[in-house]
């Protein structure tokens, strides 16, 4: 793996863990993915596309 491809990957992964713990605190799912694109600076169809990986790949903290 890439330096590159690793910083991308440890991005998606922290993205995933505040959506997680985002919906801990008792955020709204939509809430939720709201917050964290604007805190990553990213779209919320994208934090979608990075909660489906993280779900899939079991990412902590799962």
């Amino acid at each position: 793996m890439t330096a590159v491809n690793r910083r991308q990957r440890e991005l998606r992964q922290r993205i995933f863990a505040s959506l997680v713990a985002a919906q801990d605190a008792g955020a709204s799912v939509a809430e939720s993915r709201q917050h964290v694109a604007e805190r990553f600076g990213v779209i919320p169809e994208r934090v979608r596309e990075v909660e489906v990986e993280g779900v899939e790949k079991q990412w902590p903290p799962l």
